[in-house]
């Protein structure tokens, strides 16, 4: 009788779960830069866009972290949260929850993740209390003119290609909005996709708990 050949179990590959609150063209942008940039890691990714504020967010992680709610029947081994200052009630009282969590990483940005799109094209340092503020200067940069929150208009392409230059931008920003004690306008985004970087390199389950200063601020 010929030996019995072995069934492996085929080994799940740790996930990555990232909750943004809009569900249009940032979830979809959001979604091409974590998958372009782990393509090849053993890592799974999902993206979702909720649709609601940071408070609700927050709650939807801890539940994908323990696996065992219907939204979230797969466990997740991180999350991370990206949402808008904007109008928000629950903005600081999200990010002071979340800090310190080993599992759990806040990436926002005040007053909007349109900042961030904005930094791709031009260095902009406006304070702005939301979305609307700065409409006149997306409207101003010809890849952005069609863009609409919460459409499918966000030029991806466009924007990978030109990401080094808002990354750089950003760190910019952030370096100069705390020389005035202030935080507005000021993103995480720059943050968010070296993390990813880091996920790459390191895998996700080995920077779990490393009490990396790059990733524990929590403060946009």
């Amino acid at each position: 009788m010929g030996r019995r050949r072995q069934r492996y179990q085929r080994q799940e590959k740790p996930l990555l779960l990232i909750l943004c609150e809009d569900c249009g063209g940032v979830k979809t942008y959001i979604e091409q830069i974590a998958k372009s940039t782990l393509f090849k890691s053993p890592v799974a990714v999902e993206v979702r866009g909720i649709g609601e504020g940071p408070r609700k967010l927050l709650t939807y992680a801890n539940q994908a972290l323990k696996g065992n709610a219907r939204k979230f029947p797969n466990k997740a081994d991180m999350v991370f949260l990206i949402f808008d200052k904007d109008q928000h009630d629950g903005f600081e009282a999200t990010i002071e929850q979340a800090r310190g969590h080993n599992h759990i990483h806040v990436f926002a940005s005040t007053p909007c993740i349109e900042i961030f799109f904005i930094l791709h094209f031009q260095y902009c340092s406006l304070p702005a209390n939301c979305y609307s503020d700065l409409s006149g200067i997306l409207q101003a940069i010809p890849e952005l003119k069609k863009y609409n929150k919460g459409s499918g208009s966000v030029p991806v392409a466009s924007m990978l290609e030109l990401q080094n230059t808002a990354v750089t931008n950003a760190v910019r920003l952030r370096a100069e909005r705390r020389k005035t004690d202030s935080d507005n306008p000021m993103t995480d985004m720059d943050i968010f996709i070296e993390f990813l970087e880091e996920i790459k390199l390191n895998g996700l389950t080995n920077i779990i708990g490393n009490n990396d200063p790059r990733f524990l601020h929590n403060d946009p």
